[in-house]
């Protein structure tokens, strides 16, 4: 986790009512959560930001994310690790995401032949 993800979570638990539970996040009972629950909470959170919103557009921001920040860090996407934190089984899933994140940097970079050749106006 990083240092804002830590920080936000030590202020939630400070304010969080139920202690002695075993989850961290909680219903208004003090109980777990449900798939349910979370879908909903999304979508309501989808609603009111005006674009498309699912955990699994969360889950691939992450991941592909996860690859252009280390690319850009060590020229590495560290894709070993990051199948590792997805869960995935297999490592074709997680390329996938690397191979994504180098699209990004490519278009990013992308400088034009004709622009080294003719130094543009």
């Amino acid at each position: 986790m990083g240092q804002i993800s830590l920080q936000l979570l030590d202020e939630y638990i400070a304010l969080c009512p139920y202690r002695d539970v075993k989850f961290v996040f909680c219903d208004r009972f003090g109980n777990q959560l449900s798939g349910n629950a979370i879908r909903l909470f999304v979508h309501r959170l989808e609603r009111q930001l005006g674009f498309p919103l699912s955990s699994h557009k969360l889950r691939h921001n992450f991941a592909t994310n996860f690859c252009i920040d280390n690319l850009r860090k060590t020229g590495n996407s560290h894709v070993y690790d990051l199948s590792i934190l997805m869960g995935h089984e297999s490592i074709d899933t997680t390329k996938k995401y690397e191979h994504f994140a180098h699209k990004m940097i490519a278009a990013e970079n992308g400088i034009s032949h004709l622009d080294n050749v003719f130094k543009p106006l």
